[in-house]
C-alpha cells in the first residue's frame, strides 16, 4: 500500500507537467513520467493499476423500496379517501477493495484526472479498456397492518326478503339484461335476518327449500342484502369476483355501499355472465364499506362470489371461514360505523 501510494505520488506530479496554464496538454510532458512508467511496469501491477483508474464505471443502483402506512382508516360516512402509497428509494455505495490491488476509490473519490492523463500518455495497459460494472441489491420492505382484535363483529349481515313474483320481482322470461327494484329493499323489512363468514346460493331444484346460510326458505322471487365492511391488513389490489349468477347480482363498495345504492350507480352486475371482476386498491388500515345484493325469480338459484387478498389468498367466497378481515362495524363504532337497521336503509 505504502508503495502504490508513493507511485500516486510519482504520477501525479509526472502528470501536472503534462498540462499549460491554459489547461492544454503538453505533448513533451510525456517523457517526464518515463522513469515513472518504468517503475510501475517493474513492479508488474501497472496494467491491473491502470485499468482500474481508465475503467469506466457504471453503477447499476436499483431503488430500495419502502410501503408504509399509518394504520388508519380515512372513511367516514361521508367520505372515502384511499391514501397514497409511502415510496422512498435510499442507496448507499460500498467501496469494494480488490485483494489484489486497492482500487483508487478506496483511497480517494476519483479517479483523479491527473492519473487518468498519466496512464494515457503512458499508455499503460496498450488494451482497450473494459467497462466495470458495479451493482447494488435493492431492499424491499413491506409493512402491514395489524389484525384488528375482534369484537364479536365478523362476517357479513345478510337479510333474506320474499316478495312473490311482482313489481319488485319480475318473471325472468329472456335471461340476460334482467333487473329487479333494489330500492324496494331499503324499506322493506325483511323475513330473516343473521350473519355469515361465507357467501353462497346453490339451487337446482325450484320445487324444495333452498339453504339460506343454515335457513330454509322459500327458493323462488326472493332477495337476499348482504353488507359489511372489508379491512385491509396489507396494501395492494384486492380483487373482487362474481361468476355467472342465476338470476342477478350487484355489488357496489366505497360510500356507496353504505348509502345511496341502486342500480344505476352499482360496480359491479352479473346476469348470467361467465365473470365479473372488480380490481380496487387499498392501503393497510382501511375500511372499505361492500354490499351484495342477489335475487332469484324462478328456476334454480345460483350465487358465486369472492374477494381475493393481494397475496393471492381467498378472504370471502363460498366456502371460506371467519376472518378478521370481513367486518360487520369496527370495534370503536367510528371508524367503520354500524349500518342502518335493515328496513330503513339510506
Amino acid at each position: 500500500m505504502a508503495f502504490l501510494l508513493g507511485l500516486f505520488s510519482v504520477l501525479v506530479q509526472s502528470t501536472s507537467a503534462l498540462h499549460t496554464s491554459q489547461g492544454v496538454a503538453a505533448p513533451r510532458g510525456c517523457n517526464q513520467t518515463k522513469d515513472a512508467a518504468e517503475l510501475l511496469k517493474s513492479r508488474g501491477i501497472s496494467t491491473a493499476f491502470c485499468e482500474s483508474v481508465l475503467a469506466t464505471t457504471t453503477t447499476v443502483t436499483a431503488s430500495t423500496t419502502v410501503t408504509s402506512s399509518n394504520c388508519s382508516s380515512t372513511w367516514s360516512r361521508h367520505s372515502y379517501t384511499t391514501r397514497s402509497l409511502t415510496v422512498s428509494s435510499t442507496t448507499t455505495p460500498v467501496v469494494t477493495v480488490n485483494s489484489a490491488y486497492p482500487s483508487p476509490e478506496a483511497l480517494f473519490q476519483g479517479p483523479d484526472a491527473k492519473l487518468r492523463d498519466a496512464c494515457e500518455c503512458l499508455a499503460i495497459p496498450s488494451t482497450d479498456i473494459s467497462t466495470r460494472t458495479v451493482t447494488y441489491t435493492p431492499t424491499t420492505t413491506t409493512t402491514t397492518c395489524p389484525t384488528p382484535a375482534p369484537c364479536h363483529n365478523e362476517g357479513l349481515q345478510w337479510a333474506y326478503y320474499h316478495f312473490g313474483e311482482g313489481d319488485v320481482i319480475p318473471v325472468d322470461t329472456n335471461g340476460s339484461d334482467y333487473n329487479i327494484d333494489v330500492s324496494a329493499l331499503k324499506h322493506t323489512q325483511p323475513n330473516v335476518t343473521g350473519t355469515t363468514v361465507y357467501v353462497n346460493v346453490n339451487s337446482t331444484d325450484a320445487s324444495t327449500p333452498i339453504d339460506i346460510y343454515g335457513h330454509q326458505e322459500i327458493p323462488d322471487f326472493f332477495a337476499l342484502n348482504h353488507r359489511g365492511y372489508l379491512y385491509a391488513n396489507i396494501t395492494g389490489t384486492y380483487a373482487v369476483t362474481l361468476v355467472n349468477t342465476d338470476d342477478v347480482s350487484y355489488f357496489w363498495y366505497n360510500e356507496t355501499a353504505y348509502e345511496g345504492w341502486n342500480i344505476t350507480n352499482a360496480d359491479m352486475y352479473n346476469n348470467y355472465d361467465d365473470a365479473e371482476s372488480a380490481h380496487i386498491d387499498l392501503v393497510a388500515g382501511d375500511y372499505l364499506p361492500i354490499r351484495l345484493i342477489y335475487a332469484n325469480a324462478q328456476g334454480a338459484a345460483s350465487l358465486s362470489f369472492t374477494i381475493t387478498a393481494p397475496d393471492g389468498s381467498e378472504i370471502l367466497g363460498p366456502n371460506s371461514t371467519a376472518s378478521p378481515y370481513i367486518v360487520q362495524y369496527s370495534c370503536d363504532m367510528m371508524t367503520a360505523p354500524e349500518f342502518p337497521p335493515f328496513g330503513q336503509e339510506l
